[in-house]
């Protein structure tokens, strides 16, 4: 793409401000904007660094979220708690942050399940509890089994298991839960579900479908990081086509929450039926195998889409 010279809007005079946890994250989106236009004032404010002023007005720029719900396993436990202070003091000024909305979905899956529910997108049978929760309320809920226990905040499938009974949970539980902190303190109890079709990633920038992600995994495997910088090009399989019932319930979740940059992760059974895992922010792409099956770039498209909101593109 060509570059040009940047003619901010006139609320957005001080540029763009990134709001991330790991540098390593916005590398190639920044390797972007600054291709696309050279002279875009860019500030960059490390969440978990930042002293906020809450007295304060905060500059007018664009602000961009890119902190993770996983930096803690990053070397970074207390950025996500932090980004959300500032996402507090931004909102309270009215100032615009792309992405706001799905960093803090992202911090809670059972705010995800809660969200996907709300418009009818499919989710696994779920019950959420803590450390203390009773085997017998599991049991009198009728939790299927096998069953997948997860942390609510977590990663790159950390802390993901599978659990044949609820007695093989009891006997393991205090192991489980030492193991795997929960910042938010709960935990999802989910039913294993046929994952016999595979695993899925549909991607959208600046609320369009961008790309179908196939990831090519064993199927008995209960955890597994689906993150695409994770995967090698001969597990990813890119497609831009999508034609699935659930496309019309994500494109509704997007417009319900206004979510702008996300990924929606899910499988399908042997019958075809699609069910919800998890919910991503943009933050990574496969590069090579967007190359590789002649995929629009990622991170190309978010750099587009917030030159676009800055001013500095046409609005497409």
């Amino acid at each position: 793409m060509s570059t040009n010279s940047c003619q901010l809007k006139p609320q957005y005079s001080k540029g763009l401000i990134i709001v991330f946890d790991d540098a390593h994250w916005i590398a190639d989106t920044v390797a972007n904007l600054q291709h696309q236009c050279p002279d875009l004032p860019v500030t960059y404010w490390h969440a978990a660094e930042m002293a906020i002023d809450a007295d304060s007005e905060p500059p007018e720029a664009l602000y961009f979220a890119f902190c993770s719900a996983s930096a803690a396993q990053r070397q970074a436990p207390n950025s996500f708690e932090a980004f959300r202070v500032i996402l507090g003091w931004l909102t309270a000024w009215d100032r615009r942050v792309v992405n706001g909305n799905v960093m803090e979905m992202e911090g809670s899956k059972t705010e995800q399940i809660r969200l996907c529910r709300k418009v009818g997108l499919p989710v696994p049978r779920t019950l959420i509890g803590t450390v203390s929760v009773k085997t017998s309320s599991l049991v009198s809920a009728q939790l299927p089994a096998p069953f997948i226990l997860k942390p609510d905040r977590g990663g790159s499938g950390s802390g993901v298991r599978l659990f044949d009974t609820v007695d093989e949970f009891e006997s393991g539980r205090t192991t489980y839960f030492v193991e795997n902190p929960c910042p938010t303190g709960l935990y999802l109890f989910q039913e294993y579900l046929d994952r016999s079709c595979g695993f899925y990633r549909a991607e959208f920038v600046g609320k369009k479908f961008l790309y179908l992600a196939e990831i090519l995994v064993d199927p008995e495997s209960p955890g597994f990081n689906m993150c695409p910088c994770a995967n090698k090009v001969e597990n990813y399989r890119l497609s831009r086509q999508f034609e699935h019932p659930i496309r019309q319930r994500m494109e509704q979740f997007i417009q319900a929450t206004d979510a702008e940059n996300i990924a929606f992760e899910f499988i399908r059974n042997s019958s075809g039926q699609a069910c919800v895992i998890d919910i991503n922010s943009n933050t990574s792409f496969n590069v090579e195998a967007e190359k590789h099956y002649s995929m629009p770039s990622g991170f190309e498209s978010v750099a587009t889409y917030l030159l676009q909101l800055l001013g500095c593109r046409p609005e497409s």
